[in-house]
């Protein structure tokens, strides 16, 4: 349905040349969705493509009409690239020349070089990138911005901002590459805690479920049981995801449910029917060999 909007849109636009007002939100909120869904879907193309379009109508003069809420649709190319496992990539682009006309941009870039390098095992690089990250938490330019019906980082107590969640998951993703595993796995518990605690938002406010980053390092470190806890529980919020369903299929195997594995592969198959990269784990920064490599085939035959 997103992609027939965006069909329209196009053609709208370009018949009339109406590319301002509150017209343009919805030409970005249809991208977002689409992002979304296919991040969702394993889609990697299609998630990228619009993240980038979406960056690319909104430069600075258009953005500056109303930057506490366009600001937001800014920042998805590299939270493409970490749905996607995408590091390099991460890692070569610019960070914005100006921080205080892109105050959520330059703080999302932070949080992504700081998961690029965690995933990477660099982790001097990593907490020298949370350093940054946490001082662009504290840009007074930042207060008020949105991201739909959440705010980018909220500082009160109540913490029900994107980025709350993105904090706690730095941190976490850092102690784990520390092998402070119980550290870790506390803020990553946290990150989920804040995750579902966000304002209800279509599509939701974080664009990777905080549950795939933690159950996909229990399940690395072995802790079959709370992982799939987990999983169960993404499943009941995200039905059919693939993501979950990757790492229900890894906890079944690892407890030799034979039943269990021939049942969770073909939820898998169905699932991953328009996937475009080889899905190992519920998330790439639990793979060692996390480029996202094309998919040959469905995720049922990997292990």
């Amino acid at each position: 349905v997103n992609e027939i909007a965006q069909k329209a849109d196009k053609q709208y636009v370009k018949a009339t040349g109406h590319t301002d007002g509150f017209y343009l939100i919805y030409r970005a909120h249809n991208l977002h969705f689409g992002m979304w869904a296919a991040c969702f879907d394993g889609q990697y193309e299609v998630a990228l493509r619009c993240a980038k379009d979406m960056r690319e109508m909104l430069p600075v003069d258009v953005m500056n009409t109303f930057p506490n809420y366009l600001e937001s649709y800014c920042y998805h190319v590299p939270m493409v690239y970490i749905r996607f496992g995408k590091w390099k990539e991460i890692l070569d682009l610019e960070l914005p020349d100006d921080p205080k006309t892109w105050p959520a941009l330059t703080a999302v870039m932070y949080y992504a070089r700081g998961i690029a390098y965690a995933s990477l095992n660099m982790v001097e690089e990593a907490e020298a990138e949370k350093k940054k990250f946490l001082s662009a938490l504290e840009r007074k330019e930042l207060a008020g911005r949105c991201g739909l019906n959440n705010l980018i980082f909220d500082p009160s107590p109540m913490k029900k901002g994107n980025l709350n969640v993105g904090k706690e998951l730095l941190a976490g993703e850092i102690l784990y590459r520390k092998k402070e595993f119980d550290k870790a796995f506390e803020h990553l518990r946290a990150a989920v805690i804040l995750d579902d605690a966000l304002v209800y938002d279509e599509p939701w406010g974080w664009n990777q479920p905080a549950r795939h980053a933690l159950g996909a390092l229990l399940a690395e470190q072995g802790h079959f049981t709370e992982a799939k806890t987990v999983f169960e529980a993404d499943l009941k919020k995200y039905p059919e995801n693939l993501w979950s369903l990757r790492g229900l299929l890894t906890c079944a195997k690892a407890n030799e449910k034979e039943e269990e594995v021939e049942s969770i592969q073909e939820r898998c198959a169905k699932a991953s029917a328009r996937a475009t990269v080889r899905i190992d784990a519920p998330c790439f920064c639990a793979n060692m060999n996390s480029q996202g490599e094309e998919m040959k085939e469905c995720c049922k035959t990997t292990t």
